[in-house]
């Protein structure tokens, strides 16, 4: 087949779905990906709601190991196929309907490190979805958990989160990035498998760094700067930032949210991360 005819026979297959409104058949589907994740969404961190607005999105996500057990983003998902029955104007008695909306059945996270990480992790993880995302719209997936509890686990005990000094093993002030990859599995109406590109969003994990410690709770103890507990007459299972503000405590030790120091007594992971609500110690 020649250019001439090859430019013919691609303008005639253009035609034809224009013209017949055929955009549910394959062959005129081949062209887009159906399903699309466009961006993280962050969190409204007094609220705990996904924030509302175009253009708003997170480009990389950070968490601490020493007080959290796992990391949730909220994922927006389109469906870029068409309703042909509005694309066309039909109408009731043109008796069409339209089978391109999309039912979430499976999300597939990938993960690869970027750092050198001496255990080993889940190179694959697959969640089960469920809900819709009709023709030409978007879903948002609140509190998709990106790293589930025994992946943080498998992490967090990797020896490049420990070090050791004159025989004492300490939690280690370190960090790694993980790079995640998403992708988003469904079926149309009319049972068509559809499978979106893959998303990638790095994830800075860290041991420490989304800890404060503001001046007016620490102490002198022995030569060094302490941390004690919140006195007992504090209001128990209130969570502050570092500024002191009330914020969601699901974001707690993620993304822009931190914890002071006394707050992290009470949020760390186990007795061994709780080392690190203390402030670094001076040689």
């Amino acid at each position: 087949m020649n250019l001439t005819s090859t430019f013919l026979s691609n303008r005639l297959n253009i035609l034809l779905c224009l013209v017949t409104g055929l955009s549910v058949t394959t062959g005129c589907q081949d062209q887009d990906i159906s399903l699309n994740v466009n961006r993280v969404i962050p969190y409204d961190s007094a609220s705990c709601e996904v924030l509302d607005g175009e253009g708003i999105f997170l480009a990389n996500g950070v968490l601490d190991l020493a007080v959290r057990q796992n990391y949730t983003v909220n994922l927006e998902v389109s469906n870029n196929l068409v309703n042909v029955v509005e694309a066309r104007n039909f109408q009731p008695s043109d008796m069409r309907v339209s089978y391109n909306g999309v039912s979430l059945r499976s999300a597939v996270i990938e993960y690869s490190t970027l750092d050198q990480l001496s255990t080993g992790i889940p190179t694959k993880r697959v969640i089960p979805l469920s809900g819709s995302v009709p023709e030409s719209t978007a879903l948002v997936l609140s509190n998709f958990e990106l790293f589930s509890p025994d992946v943080l686990e498998q992490i967090r005990n990797a020896q490049e989160f420990y070090s050791e000094n004159e025989g004492k093993v300490t939690p280690a002030r370190s960090a790694i990035t993980i790079l995640t990859r998403v992708r988003i599995k469904g079926k149309t109406q009319d049972g068509r498998d559809v499978e979106s590109s893959e998303f990638l969003f790095p994830v800075e994990l860290c041991n420490g760094c989304r800890i404060q410690y503001p001046a007016d709770m620490l102490v002198q103890r022995g030569g060094q700067l302490s941390c004690p507990p919140k006195p007992a007459a504090s209001e128990e299972g209130s969570a502050t930032s570092g500024a002191g503000d009330p914020v969601c405590p699901s974001t707690l030790g993620t993304d822009d949210s931190f914890v002071d120091c006394q707050a992290c007594q009470g949020l760390a992971v186990d007795s061994f991360a709780r080392q690190l609500c203390q402030p670094p110690r001076i040689p």
